[in-house]
C-alpha cells in the first residue's frame, strides 16, 4: 500500500486510505473543521436580506478564510479601498460552480455528513437578490458619505472665517489702544532685554498663526501687532491692577511681555503661554 497524506488531519498513513478516512479520529477531527466552516458560512448568510456596507478600515476589512472544500485562501470581504461589503467576498464565492463542485468532491472523499452539506453552498438565486440589496445600500451609503463631507466643509470654512475675523478685530480695536502704550513699554528701564525678546516670541509662534487663524501671507509688522494685541487684552486686568498702585503701567505690561516670551522659549512652539500640541 503507498503512503496516504490526509489534509483534515494533516497526517501521512501507511495503513490506507479508506481505513483512515472512517476511523474514529479522522471523524471527530472533521466535525470539528465542518463546525467552524458552517459558522462562518452562517455569519455571511445573515447578511443575505441585510447587507453591511462600511468605510474601508485596513486592520479589519483586509482577512481572508481558508475554504477546506475548495482547499483554497479566498477574500472574505469585497473592498475598493474606500468602501468594504461585508462577507460579500465570502458569498461571491460559496455562489460559484466550482465551490459547488468541490463541496461534492469533499464530502465524498471524506465520508462527512451529507445533512450539512448544503450548509455551506449558496444558491446563484441567494447571490443575485445579494448583489441587487448592495446596490440599494451601496447607493445610500454614498449620499451619506457625501452629505458628511459637506458638513465638514462648512465646519472647516466656518471655523476659518471665525479665526479670521478675530485676527481682524484684534488689528482693528485693540491695537490703536495700546500701539502707544507698547512703545512707551519698550523705553522703560525695567527690563532693557524686553525688545529682543519680542521678536523671538513672534519667529517661535509664526506656525501657529499661520495654522489657527489663517493667516498665510504677512509681514513682521502683522506678527507684531496681533501678538501685542492679545498680550494686551490678556493683560488688561494687571494694568487695572497697576493704576491702583504706585508702579508705572509700563513696566507692569513688559513685566507680563517678558513672562509669556521666556515660557515661550521654555516650552517649544507655544503661544500665550500655552502649550500647542
Amino acid at each position: 500500500m503507498g503512503a496516504y497524506y490526509c489534509a483534515i488531519c494533516k497526517l501521512t498513513t501507511f495503513s490506507g486510505g479508506k481505513k483512515h478516512i472512517f476511523g474514529k479520529s479522522h471523524q471527530s477531527i472533521l466535525r470539528v473543521v465542518l463546525l467552524k466552516f458552517t459558522e462562518k458560512v452562517k455569519e455571511a448568510r445573515r447578511t443575505l436580506k441585510k447587507p453591511q456596507v462600511e468605510k474601508f478600515d485596513c486592520t479589519r476589512h483586509k482577512q481572508k478564510f481558508w475554504c477546506y472544500c475548495c482547499g483554497a485562501e479566498v477574500e472574505r470581504n469585497v473592498t475598493d479601498d474606500n468602501m468594504t461589503v461585508m462577507y460579500g467576498g465570502l458569498i461571491e464565492h460559496m455562489a460559484t460552480r466550482q465551490h459547488k463542485n468541490n463541496t461534492h468532491k469533499f464530502w465524498w472523499d471524506n465520508k462527512a455528513d451529507p445533512k450539512i452539506r448544503d450548509k455551506v453552498l449558496i444558491t446563484e438565486e441567494e447571490a443575485e437578490r445579494f448583489k441587487a440589496e448592495v446596490a440599494k445600500v451601496l447607493e445610500s451609503f454614498v449620499e451619506k458619505e457625501d452629505e458628511h463631507i459637506k458638513q465638514q466643509a462648512d465646519f472647516i470654512r466656518a471655523q476659518k472665517k471665525h479665526r479670521q475675523e478675530i485676527f481682524q478685530s484684534l488689528l482693528e480695536v485693540c491695537f490703536p489702544r495700546m500701539q502707544w502704550h507698547v512703545m512707551k513699554s519698550w523705553k522703560c528701564p525695567m527690563d532693557p532685554a524686553a525688545p529682543t525678546r519680542l521678536p523671538r516670541f513672534l519667529s517661535g509662534n509664526k506656525l501657529f498663526l499661520q495654522h489657527f487663524y489663517g493667516v498665510t501671507h504677512t509681514t513682521k509688522s502683522d506678527f507684531f501687532c496681533f501678538t501685542c494685541a492679545l498680550l494686551y487684552c490678556l493683560g488688561s486686568s494687571s494694568q487695572f491692577q497697576s493704576e491702583r498702585s504706585d508702579r508705572p503701567v509700563g513696566s507692569v505690561f513688559v513685566d507680563s511681555l517678558v513672562g509669556v516670551s521666556q515660557t515661550a522659549v521654555g516650552q517649544g512652539l507655544t503661544f500665550i503661554g500655552y502649550q500647542v500640541h
